[in-house]
């Protein structure tokens, strides 16, 4: 074992300036110790003798006194060591080269463990089985299950200015080749392990490698776009910069050439075409400049076996009965996760007629369909989905223009009990409809809304897109309920909402709906897990992934903007996010066919207009007139003037500011 897995500061050594508090002294000390050195501390220094290898690595004494302290080094004249020094450096790229990998154990708690009957109880509490029940099957054993603990060194480029470096490490189960959860690791890795003086046999861990391998590399390129995004202002702003110059240098030689007389006019020509394409190099630059990239380099595999208690256990569906084996991980005092013995898929257990199972691979017969009462003719769909696409679509399919309804939905007189079981079904049926297609999923999606815009750009991926699932990222489960009616919401608007889990996360998704024409109809699809109106917090408290994906890169559009929309697309989705951008396409769609009002106003005073009426209406960031002619370097009285004429023919107000 390596440096790196030894234990951080010798128990009872000083915790003074000089050793204990630098990380970068205490990483070389305990190189030191591992290649054979020896160290003493005294005070705010510290005596090593180091072994001749090292002495000729390092180029220093075989004894000398380090310190992390400045002030001490220059008083005493100890050796200054501190992050940056030379011999940190090549201490570090020595072990990272070398890797730290190995067979370990740990040890079992000194407690009495479990007897099977409150084994048999938290089995039943932690694995539950739809239509089945869990029983003794035999008596409990003990052994040990492996785990991989694998550990990456990220490198993150995010400009050619800015680069950073962190430690990413993931705990993976051999035999299921699930991800820990983070209080199982946590526990785990502060415990400390025991050599192993025999090998037992192992499963193959190269599936359980690849799946940690697949971890990181998320997780690292969750952390770039993270990164990513504290420079994109700067690279929106020096985009900025640089067409303005050239903008302003174009203007000029079009001022000259129209003064020039004939024989200078071919000259113009050419010194413009070459302003042009100097400014398309200029901006090619600036995007490769903050071109971001990440490089994992794995440094750490660890095989750690984790004492259990194995428990067999029969899963009896009436007189049926389906074997299966629990292992109780004594450090954790919780049993490992399972995955499908039919299909391997991480999904809950079902007891069928035929075979032990998970929703996906079983199949159940229907539930019978709820009957509709007269007075809501709301059509139940049976619960529940069992599985929805990717959040990248095969091929972009060409949808049909927005729909358009002459007038506001109409408010009908429902119960409570009816509204909710519809806001339930409706959740069901949103994610049943993303995994048939875009166009049952239009369908669903009240004209004129965000969700309709939501459709029409995405497609079937619109739902996930919508709460921030990674491309790549596979829906496997959804659960949704009815949230309880909000206050101040008007025109019929309701709330449904739940979660859709992932292999790598669970994502919270609100739809915000209402009856038209009788049917419940979603108006728009937020990432929040509890229920919000008109205002939405910033997306930017999500967490990170999903945070980062509701800013900048997302899926490509299936349509093409005219220039309003593009420019709406482009400033506010920076700025505000994703469900804030989706708000405002609905609103200028319904007035783009106007020639009127094309006609009127240049389309950089419609783009300001119709973003200060969609944030003005609920009170978001950016609703002032000045701050929208200053984000589109447009005159504020004229915004002024555009904001009256559209609002005379869109007439948002606070309930409905689309």
């Amino acid at each position: 074992m390596s440096a790196l897995a030894r234990t951080p500061v010798r128990p009872g050594s000083p915790q003074g300036h000089g050793t204990g508090d630098d990380a970068g002294l205490r990483f070389w000390l305990r190189y030191v110790e591992s290649a054979g050195g020896l160290w003493d501390a005294a005070g705010d220094t510290v005596l090593i003798v180091l072994p001749p290898r090292l002495q000729a690595d390092f180029q220093l004494a075989d004894e000398l006194v380090v310190t992390a302290d400045p002030d001490v080094a220059r008083e005493d004249g100890a050796t200054f060591i501190a992050a940056g020094h030379p011999v940190l450096g090549r201490a570090a790229e020595t072990v990272l080269t070398g890797g730290d990998a190995g067979l370990v154990a740990l040890p079992a708690p000194a407690s009495v463990p479990p007897d099977a009957a409150t084994l048999l109880a938290r089995a039943r509490d932690q694995v539950p089985v739809d239509h089945g029940r869990i029983d003794l099957a035999g008596a409990v054993t003990r052994g040990t299950r492996p785990v991989l603990r694998i550990g990456a060194l990220a490198s993150y480029t995010i400009s050619t200015e800015d680069h950073f470096q962190e430690r990413l490490e993931a705990w993976v189960d051999v035999v299921s080749r699930l991800q820990l959860p983070a209080r199982v690791s946590t526990r785990l890795a502060g415990l400390a392990p025991e050599a192993v003086v025999r090998a037992p046999e192992l499963p193959d861990p190269r599936p359980a490698v690849a799946a940690a391998h697949r971890l990181i590399d998320a997780a690292a390129a969750d952390r770039q776009r993270e990164l990513s995004g504290q420079v994109s202002e700067a690279c929106a702003r020096e985009r900025d910069r640089t067409r303005s110059y050239y903008a302003e240098a174009l203007d000029s030689i079009r001022r000259r050439q129209a003064t020039a007389p004939p024989d200078r006019q071919e000259l113009y020509a050419a010194r413009a075409e070459s302003t042009r394409q100097e400014q398309a190099r200029r901006l090619a630059e600036i995007e490769e400049k903050y071109q971001a990239r990440h490089e994992i380099r794995p440094y750490r595999l660890h095989v750690v076996q984790v004492p259990v208690l194995r428990l067999p256990v029969v899963v009896r569906r009436g007189s049926r009965p389906y074997p299966l084996v629990l292992d109780w991980q004594l450090p954790v005092a919780a049993f490992a996760e399972l995955r499908c013995p039919a299909c391997g898929e991480p999904a809950p257990l079902v007891a069928a007629k035929t075979k032990l199972g998970c929703e996906r691979c079983v199949a159940r017969a229907p539930a019978e369909p709820v009957p509709t009462l007269p007075t809501a003719p709301v059509q139940v769909r049976p619960p529940r989905p069992t599985a929805v696409p990717s959040a990248a679509p095969a091929r972009p399919q060409p949808l049909p223009p927005p729909l358009r309804s002459p007038a506001r939905p109409v408010v009908v007189s429902h119960s409570p009990g009816q509204v909710r079981k519809a806001g339930e079904n409706l959740g069901y049926a949103w994610w049943e409809a993303a995994a048939a297609g875009g166009r049952r999923l239009s369908r669903l999606v009240a004209p004129e809304s965000p969700a309709a815009a939501l459709v029409r750009l995405y497609g079937a991926a619109g739902p996930a897109v919508a709460i921030g699932v990674g491309a790549g990222e596979e829906v496997s489960a959804v659960s949704a309920a009815a949230f309880p009616p909000g206050r101040g919401e008007e025109n019929g608007l309701e709330s449904a909402g739940g979660r859709v889990s992932t292999g790598r996360f669970r994502y919270a998704f609100q739809l915000r709906w209402r009856y038209t024409a009788g049917v419940p109809l979603v108006e728009e699809v937020l990432p929040y897990g509890v229920r919000v109106g008109a205002r939405l917090p910033s997306p930017r408290y999500l967490f990170t992934g999903a945070a980062a994906r509701m800013f900048h890169d997302l899926l490509a559009l299936h349509c093409e903007f005219d220039r309003v929309a593009a420019m709406l697309w482009a400033r506010v989705l920076l700025r505000h996010g994703l469900p804030i951008v989706l708000r405002c396409p609905p609103a200028w769609w319904r007035v783009a066919d106007d020639h009127t009002v094309a006609a009127a106003h240049p389309p950089a005073m419609l783009a300001a207009s119709v973003e200060r009426m969609v944030c003005l209406r609920p009170g978001s960031p950016g609703g002032r007139y000045d701050e929208a002619a200053a984000a589109y370097h447009v005159d504020e009285q004229a915004v002024r003037a555009a904001s009256t004429a559209l609002q005379k023919r869109l007439q948002l107000s606070r309930s409905c500011c689309w």
